[in-house]
């Protein structure tokens, strides 16, 4: 993960710095989109959702930002031997994307995200005393991604793209692992680009 996480880090750097040359003054405007994710927690199927936007330089660099967060997904089990626990988390953070293909019909793009977040979880015991223990922890999170985009009208996008959530290890102290890493698919409809 900390090699991943430098690499991303050097790609980010190294990107801020080729955009200094683009001409912000040609073609330069911003964006804003909706985001619908379908993702696997612990090995149950949720969906995320979020909003993303951002500036888009000379029609293919994008920078900006994002935030999701789990809408559904059922219980999830943390521990063999107590009932499946019920899951909240959301993530935000700095985004660039840069298209590699792009015309007037559609176009492909990289994206990475790179940010923190926050993952809570109440887990219920049972036997002769029934107890509830609410548990949460945060975490650092780079999410590399690929987007195709079909350009409905001169504005107008939807797009679906395919994501992988890397985490930084939890730090709550709970012996068993929640797995929110993992591959993500979704769908966004993008308006001002």
């Amino acid at each position: 993960m900390k090699k991943f996480f430098l690499i991303s880090l050097t790609l980010l750097f190294a990107a801020s710095i080729s955009a200094q040359e683009i001409d912000t003054g040609k073609n330069a405007f911003g964006f804003g989109s909706p985001v619908i994710k379908l993702t696997k927690i612990s090995k149950e199927f949720g969906i995320l959702i979020g909003a993303r936007g951002g500036w888009v330089i000379d029609e293919k660099f994008i920078i900006g930002g994002g935030g999701y967060g789990l809408l559904m997904s059922n219980d999830v089990e943390i521990n063999p031997n107590d009932p499946k626990a019920k899951i909240n988390f959301g993530y935000l953070g700095f985004e660039i994307e840069y298209a590699v293909v792009k015309n007037n019909l559609f176009s492909v793009s990289l994206i990475t995200l790179v940010g923190g977040g926050a993952l809570s979880f109440t887990e219920i015991k049972t036997g002769l005393n029934l107890q509830r223990k609410n548990l949460s922890d945060t975490f650092i999170i780079v999410e590399p991604g690929i987007n195709v985009y079909l350009n409905v009208m001169k504005a107008i996008s939807i797009g679906t793209g395919i994501s992988y959530r890397f985490l930084s290890e939890e730090k709550s102290g709970y012996p068993y692992k929640i797995d929110i890493t993992g591959l993500s698919v979704g769908v966004n409809f993008r308006f001002g680009y």
